[in-house]
């Protein structure tokens, strides 16, 4: 019976002992896996910002630091010893690249340990916290993966505290709870220096954090409209968002298929995230600049990081390849195989976006608690204006691509401000304190075509305002304009890079300037129609200023272009005046856009109620601002009653949709 109790007793060992080997061999399997892919990440890397030839010639071997970087800056946006650790990664992918003339180079290898241990010994400390807690570790993360054997793991161990700055005991720190990109960047580096360290506890609670902020939220993060939020209520798609499609791609991709792996589910947000929010605001390699926030001051490349995103989702979502190769087509300049068209309204933003297949529309005009933009770090310094009423619209792409230098601030397309010369500084850093006001501003869609309106009031000017996206053309109405200033106020229409002649009244405009009763503009394939009386500003001007002007971070070296802009002079006061144009894009300079508006009717542009007719569709889009507005649909006996704010769309006699 002992010989028996003891033969059971040796098979349940083995029996556990074979399972637990078993269990260790599937996650030490796991954890090749992930460095395997984290390794291929970080050699993506490679960038040709800097020449291999003159980090080495500018670093300093007895010191461990390159002469030319100020190791005392405190510079917040661009601090310069942050670049020790991107020029450190430059090294490393260089030193790990087959095709690279220093692949495996002991000169590349000393310098990149010289430059650790350096660091590590004595590490200086960024004021703007961002480099300590993110900018710096990520660096390092991708080094150590990338020549972990040559570092060793004693100057690994010794850089852990480093690595890990913001990995508190019960949340991840960014001057507090981190959360949205900030918190994806922190358990990004977290689950690097865990594969590291084969600390399978601390994977677990990194991709465990990373899930949660792959989310549907009204918090910072993805918003239910697929819009995105960070450093509060504002739009942010093009800033931090892209950087949070980058990062959340990369986790999805590092843990795929692994005992770490996510739910389906966060890679369907992720998925939808890109492709039906930051897609439909998008064209060509134009991403919608209010959703920057302060990165529209910055000249850096916009589009790279969400196509790097959508090559690593192609790997983990099959079921959308195609709409991702579409996607990254455009954001590429290749032509796509399925263009986007119609209207998209994002209501968490105060956006609308009307793709129409060969030319983008979108306006944004901020409704509280949502924040018209923000400026910090010396950043956004002219950005005052921005989110209120801004429009863009293209054709090619590049109308405004890297414009922000030069274009004047206070003739932002789509706004109406008074023409003085008053700090153009958001009021406060960090978007708190810039909310809109609390007033209506709402838009609605059928698909094809979208309308949006608000009752706007900033700096003593009020208006109630809207813009229809509707068989092609874009129509805009103000009423009830009232304000008292002492200088002119202008409603812009646009001000873009001047491509061509500029026609006016179907003629060349032979000045670089001219103002009056216009009827017609062109410039650049695009006709603007003044069916009223408007007193129109015409601009073909050399415009000049410098990106240090916007962001201190950068040049003060003068920048000089031709640019075109195009606005109403409304005077220096209104008393409930009217004012409309229609925008008609991909038209030729002698088209006569009288004729070429015909099927457009104008019904209503008063203070209770803006009305366009779609005479192809017999659909009306309205807009109600009275509290009880009287409508009789024309060429019918039928009336109906609106109650307002509120927006309708009426077909064929019918309402097919209102909101609220």
């Amino acid at each position: 019976m002992r010989k028996l109790f003891l033969a059971i007793w040796i098979l349940s060992a083995a029996v556990v002992l074979t399972t637990s080997n078993a269990y260790a061999y599937d996650v030490e399997g796991d954890l090749n896996t992930i460095k395997t892919r984290l390794y291929e990440l970080a050699m993506s890397q490679k960038s040709n910002n800097h020449d291999i030839e003159d980090l080495l010639k500018n670093f300093d071997e007895k010191t461990g630091l390159f002469t030319d970087i100020d190791y005392k800056d405190q510079t917040a946006s661009q601090w310069q010893p942050g670049y020790h650790w991107r020029r450190l990664t430059r090294l490393a992918v260089e030193y790990q690249d087959p095709r690279s003339p220093n692949w495996h180079s002991d000169k590349v290898k000393s310098c990149v340990i010289k430059a650790i241990r350096t660091w590590v010994a004595q590490p200086p400390i960024a004021n703007n916290g961002w480099w300590n807690l993110i900018g710096v570790p990520t660096e390092m993360a991708r080094i150590f993966v990338l020549m972990e054997n040559e570092i060793g793991p004693e100057l690994v161990r010794s850089s852990i505290p480093l690595l890990n700055y913001a990995v508190k005991p019960d949340y991840y720190d960014y001057h507090g709870p981190a959360t949205g990109e900030n918190l994806l960047w922190e358990t990004f580096n977290h689950i690097a220096t865990c594969v590291l360290t084969k600390d399978v506890e601390g994977i677990k609670r990194a991709v465990n954090a990373s899930a949660g902020a792959i989310a549907i939220t009204e918090k910072e993060g993805i918003q239910p409209d697929y819009s995105f939020y960070q450093h509060g209520i504002q739009s942010y798609a093009f800033g931090y968002g892209k950087a949070f499609s980058l990062t959340a791609a990369q986790i999805l991709y590092a843990v795929s298929g692994t005992s770490f792996d996510m739910p389906r589910e966060k890679v369907g947000i992720l998925s939808n995230y890109i492709l039906e929010g930051q897609q439909w605001c998008s064209y060509h390699k134009l991403l919608e600049y209010t959703a920057m926030g302060r990165e529209i001051s910055r000249p850096d490349d916009k589009t790279g990081s969400i196509v790097r995103a959508m090559e690593l989702m192609r790997k983990v979502d099959a079921s959308r390849q195609g709409e991702y190769d579409d996607y990254i087509a455009q954001l590429e300049g290749r032509p796509r195989k399925k263009l986007l068209e119609g209207s998209r309204y994002f209501d968490r933003i105060k956006l609308l976006v009307h793709q129409g297949g060969d030319y983008f529309f979108s306006v944004k005009n901020a409704a509280y608690p949502i924040i018209y933009t923000e400026s910090g770090n010396k950043e956004n310094l002219k950005g005052l204006y921005l989110g209120d009423g801004t429009q863009f619209l293209a054709r090619r792409g590049d109308e405004y691509d890297r414009i922000f230098p030069i274009w004047n601030w206070r003739r932002l397309p789509g706004s109406i401000i008074e023409q003085g010369s008053g700090s153009l500084k958001p009021a406060r850093d960090w978007g708190k304190g810039n909310e809109g006001p609390k007033t209506f501003a709402y838009g609605l869609t059928d698909g094809d075509a979208g309308f949006f309106s608000i009752q706007a009031t900033r700096d003593g000017i009020s208006a109630n305002r809207s813009w229809f996206c509707i068989g092609g053309k874009i129509i805009h109405m103000s009423s009830d304009l009232s304000f008292e200033k002492g200088h002119d106020v202008w409603q812009t229409v646009n001000q873009a890079f001047q491509r061509t002649d500029v026609y006016v009244n179907n003629s060349r405009m032979e000045t670089d300037s001219l103002s009056g009763p216009v009827k017609s503009v062109w410039q650049d394939s695009t006709g603007y129609y003044f069916p009223g009386k408007s007193n129109v500003v015409v601009l073909a001007k050399r415009q000049s200023g410098s990106w240090y002007e916007i962001n201190q971070a950068y040049s003060r070296e003068t920048i000089s272009e031709d640019v075109f802009t195009l606005a109403e002079n409304l005077g220096k006061s209104g008393g409930g005046r009217a004012s409309c144009y229609i925008i008609c894009p991909n038209v030729s300079s002698d088209e006569d856009l009288s004729r070429k508006c015909a099927d457009i009717e104008v019904v209503s542009n008063t203070a209770d109620l803006h009305c366009v007719h779609d005479r192809k569709t017999d659909t009306f889009y309205l807009a109600a601002f009275g509290s009880d507005v009287r409508f009789r649909i024309p060429g019918s006996g039928k009336k109906i009653t609106l109650s307002g704010p509120s927006l309708y769309i009426v077909k064929k006699q019918h309402i097919i949709k209102k909101l609220p």
